[in-house]
């Protein structure tokens, strides 16, 4: 955003504007904050550009933000948060903040050519496009990804079946191709896209802990809590790359210029708390609702068309916050999450 805002003051004083897309703002205390945080270092950058140069005349720096998101988000949150933030972040004229809910999120076109100077998305990109349209006929859906897995393992990449990790791979990548294909026309030339990105693989902590949650629902039908069949049809879009997988799409297609490819392991917020309280049970549950809030809306989904939705309810209930955070908590597993932060500059 600081260059950005260097580059408003000096190429147009008249009129400096700067438009940004925030894909992925869920309830919007994460993203207004990563925004409040990047229009500040902006209208700084561009007080120290203009310098002496400014005059009484000369027009200040405007900043639209869209938080862009599924249609059947909770956008009542997203307000009261943007509300909440009060004239330190939306204050027009100097900084309009918009929510634009879109039924497919970023696998659709949501913004005009070249009208953008800077795409963000913080940890959303992985999401998958099977699941989140309404229509499953869409010609942009993937049939390849499997919509029900044999060993009930939830994450396709943790299959034990070949030929769904393979699809899934393959959903994967061209989910990725698209997402850089629809949001590089957006952009003006020389505009920025900023991702940070989750990246896990098989063997890593993470991967760890889903393995171990779907372990908790295979449990669910040697109880007969639910059918097998059903505890094979939950499956949460939602696939594994690695650094090496994101680079892989940007090489010579020529979109984007790489400014920044920076890949770090960080512990998590759960463990961090840990080590301080100490209290293996509320280490359980805090990690329970990390997995609950990537996942249940799936779990819910596919189970509620058999069960009924109060039925499923309860049963993600007893996954997450019986099953679930106990085994956490009695083997405080803790977990990393694997963070490729990239800045794309658009060719």
């Amino acid at each position: 955003m600081a260059t950005l805002a260097k580059r408003a003051a000096s190429e147009s004083p008249s009129l400096p504007r700067l438009a940004v897309a925030d894909f992925g703002c869920s309830l919007g205390a994460n993203a207004v904050e990563q925004m409040t945080a990047a229009v500040a270092a902006a209208f700084q950058a561009f007080d120290e550009e203009a310098g002496s140069s400014r005059t009484s005349t000369t027009s200040p720096l405007s900043i639209t933000v869209t938080h862009s998101d599924l249609t059947n988000n909770g956008w009542s949150a997203v307000a009261a948060t943007i509300a909440a933030a009060g004239p330190k972040y939306a204050n027009p004229p100097a900084v309009v903040a918009l929510m634009q809910p879109s039924d497919a999120g970023f696998y659709e076109r949501c913004f005009a050519d070249e009208s953008l100077d800077l795409v963000h998305g913080a940890i959303t990109f992985h999401w998958a496009s099977r699941g989140f349209l309404k229509i499953e006929s869409d010609p942009r859906s993937y049939d390849s990804l499997p919509s029900r897995l044999e060993d009930a393992c939830i994450l396709p990449a943790l299959s034990s079946d070949d030929g769904a990790r393979a699809l899934a791979a393959e959903a994967s990548r061209r989910d990725w191709e698209r997402i850089l294909s629809l949001r590089a026309p957006e952009l003006r030339r020389g505009g920025f896209l900023v991702a940070a990105l989750i990246c896990s693989e098989r063997e890593d902590s993470l991967c760890s802990l889903w393995t171990e949650l779907a372990g908790c629902l295979r449990e669910l039908p040697e109880e007969e809590a639910i059918t097998l069949d059903e505890a094979r049809s939950v499956v949460v879009p939602v696939h594994l790359r690695t650094p090496g997988d994101h680079r892989a799409a940007l090489e010579g297609g020529g979109l984007f210029r790489v400014v920044l490819d920076e890949f770090s392991a960080v512990d998590s917020f759960e463990k961090d708390s840990f080590e301080h309280h100490k209290d293996p049970q509320k280490y359980g549950a805090d990690v329970a609702a990390f997995f609950e809030a990537v996942s249940r809306p799936m779990v819910e989904a596919a189970l509620a068309p058999r069960l009924g939705r109060d039925r499923a309810t309860a049963v993600a209930d007893e996954l997450y916050y019986v099953r679930f955070a106990r085994k956490v908590a009695a083997t405080q597993h803790d977990f990393a999450i694997g963070l490729q932060t990239l800045v794309l500059e658009k060719l």
